[in-house]
């Protein structure tokens, strides 16, 4: 049992200080999609916007940058 809270807690703490990198790569990547892709309007499927996507859905975010307003 007590193992079973140390390890809990770790996945919490490991969770809390990874996170913000996680929303600085989401943007920086969304950023440099819309940089090198000039035609971002009409390729909503390229592998960078679907990467942002799954990043976002793991953490929840999926307001943070309203795709559909860009």
């Amino acid at each position: 049992m007590v193992i079973r809270c140390a390890g809990l807690v770790f996945v919490i703490v490991v969770e809390a200080s990874v996170r913000p990198y996680m929303y600085l790569a989401a943007s920086i990547s969304h950023g440099l999609s819309r940089v090198f892709n000039p035609f971002w309007r009409f390729s909503r499927n390229n592998l960078l916007h679907q990467f942002v996507i799954q990043i976002q859905m793991h953490f929840g975010v999926m307001d943070w940058f309203r795709f559909d307003r860009v």
